[in-house]
């Protein structure tokens, strides 16, 4: 989270600036301030150092499967994921590194009222450490406290997430959660028209995502994301 990354468009040859902000950025900052403020030219060096195709390795490990090629366009919202993935993958992070793959249905009964008995889960399995899955979720919780996602402040409990906004305002994300509960948040339009040039992730579909967690947490006590004994 402290690592220092070059903002500058013109640090990346062939980035150039998508907002003011980028093109006004002048000098590096901590990629957990780059995170933040989802700052597209952060995203492309990270991708850059780690490499390509670490990032799509990893992608299929936290369970996302839809097609992605190893390239510099992985974090500029150049390829699709499903919802409930994206929920999953953060699932992950939530639970401290652990990934078990989503249910969609949990009981089935027949005519008479018996209970149909279903296939057997594949288990659970660890993905990443506890302190890494930690680190990331205190970077997430960043965006919320002074980055794109501050409009989950309204909330007043602990919560980690981040925005996400396709190549020209096709896709409108938000990802985010708390202790108790992941929820994923898309907008967007089934023939993958373009929302409009001033929709994105903290307006499109954020205020959905406050909106759900609001009433999925009403009556319960805030609770701090746990902290690893090796962090």
């Amino acid at each position: 989270p402290a690592t220092l990354v070059d903002i500058r468009p013109a640090s990346v040859r062939g980035i150039r600036a998508a907002d003011e902000s980028d093109a006004e950025s002048t000098e590096s900052v901590r990629l957990r301030e780059a995170l933040a403020k989802s700052v597209n030219v952060a995203a492309v060096h990270v991708t850059r150092e780690v490499g390509p195709a670490n990032v799509v390795s990893w992608a299929r490990t936290l369970g996302l499967t839809t097609p992605m090629e190893p390239d510099l366009s992985l974090p500029l919202g150049a390829y699709e994921a499903k919802p409930i993935e994206m929920a999953n993958v953060y699932a992950s992070f939530a639970s401290g590194g652990m990934l078990e793959l989503p249910k969609l249905i949990t009981r089935i009964q027949d005519p008479s009222g018996n209970e149909v008995a279903l296939p057997t889960p594949p288990p659970s399995r660890r993905v990443m450490e506890e302190s890494e899955a930690f680190l990331i979720t205190s970077m997430l919780t960043s965006v919320v406290d002074h980055g794109t996602g501050q409009l989950a402040r309204g909330l007043g409990r602990p919560v980690a997430g981040k925005t996400g906004t396709s190549n020209e305002s096709k896709d409108a994300w938000f990802v985010g959660y708390s202790t108790e509960i992941a929820v994923a948040v898309w907008t967007g339009y089934d023939d993958a028209r373009p929302l409009g040039r001033r929709e994105a992730g903290a307006t499109a579909a954020l205020p959905a995502w406050v909106s759900f967690m609001k009433a999925a947490h009403a009556g319960k006590p805030p609770t701090d994301f746990p902290r690893p004994a090796d962090v």
